[in-house]
Formats: C-alpha cells, sequence, structure tokens
C-alpha cells in the first residue's frame, strides 16, 4: 500500500477576455492509499485500488462558494494499452453547505479511460447522474520541447461540474493550454 497527498488546482483563465483575472479556480487537496493489486481475469488486469478523502473549493466567499468534503473508491484496470478508472464517491454533509444539489449534477461517480500512443495521451471521461444530467470530457497531451513536464494538452467538455462555479449549468466548450502533468 502506498500513502499519498496530492493537490490538484485546476484555474480557467480566458486570455481574451478584457479581464487579466482567472475566472474560477478550484482547489483540491486529497490524502489517499492506493493498494497495488495483480490480478488478471480474460486479458484485463485488475491494477490497483484506492480509497481517498478529499476537499474541493473554489475559495470564493458568500453567495460564489463552492466546497465540498467527500470520500472516494477508485479501481483501476489495463487492458493491452487500454487503463480503466472506475470511481465512485460519497460526499459528505456538513454545517456549511453552500452547494447542497452538488451532487444532483455530478452524479455519484465516473468512468475514464486513458489511451497512451508512443507520445501521445488521450482520456475520455464519462459520468451520468442517470436524470439526465452528465458530463463527457476528451483530453489530448502531448510533450512540449522534449521534456516530460509540459504538455500541450487539449479539452473538449460538455455537461455539467466542469467547474465548481457553473456546475448546475450545461457547459460546452474547446480548451487549448498546457500541463505539467498527465
Amino acid at each position: 500500500e502506498v500513502y499519498t497527498a496530492a493537490y490538484t488546482q485546476l484555474s480557467f483563465w480566458q486570455f481574451y477576455s478584457e479581464s487579466a483575472y482567472f475566472r474560477e479556480t478550484n482547489y483540491n487537496p486529497e490524502l489517499f492509499v492506493t493498494f497495488p493489486v495483480s490480478h488478471l481475469y480474460k486479458n484485463i488486469s485488475l491494477k490497483a485500488l484506492r480509497v481517498s478523502l478529499a476537499h474541493q473549493s473554489n475559495g470564493r466567499g458568500g453567495a460564489e462558494e463552492r466546497s465540498w468534503n467527500y470520500l472516494h473508491a477508485s479501481m483501476f484496470f489495463q487492458y493491452k494499452t487500454l487503463f480503466t478508472e472506475l470511481k465512485v464517491w460519497q460526499r459528505f454533509k456538513d454545517s456549511t453547505d453552500y452547494n447542497p444539489e452538488l451532487i444532483d449534477y455530478i452524479g455519484y461517480g465516473h468512468i475514464k479511460f486513458i489511451l497512451p500512443y508512443k507520445q501521445h495521451a488521450i482520456s475520455l471521461l464519462f459520468r451520468n447522474n442517470f436524470d439526465g444530467k452528465s458530463a463527457t470530457k476528451i483530453n489530448y497531451t502531448y510533450p512540449l520541447f522534449g521534456k516530460d513536464d509540459l504538455f500541450l494538452y487539449v479539452k473538449y467538455f460538455n455537461g455539467y461540474g466542469e467547474s465548481l462555479i457553473d456546475y448546475n449549468h450545461n457547459i460546452n466548450k474547446i480548451g487549448i493550454g498546457f500541463s505539467i502533468s498527465r
């Protein structure tokens, strides 16, 4: 088993806008334990199980505050060069529930497929709450300047829950940027 602390920050910057500010930033610290597994069943390999305690917030106050605390569990599979993650989560109730209907829009889990090919990587994420609200995200990454810590990042998103501020709005957009990690 491997114990890890992680921090993810997702910032939405619209460089074409007159404002120099980020439109939205989501902060996501988490603690998780990963259990490596080596189990093969009909060419599908279960690679790992992960359990995590996490918080996600946009760091704003007042009416624009969005945050939640949750526990999630993931199973990671591999079939040839295709990797799959099945992830489910459960929200914790707290006294400062800024967005009680968040789960109504993002559901309780997702399935994600990752296909690396040479230096390219494509991932597809599907989420559905089975009440007409869903999300599809397609990511493409490619290393820039031959480095392994800077990537061209292209994203297509359609659905609910892309960011905390817009979790209850149906978003359809394409984004181009960079990433320091895949």
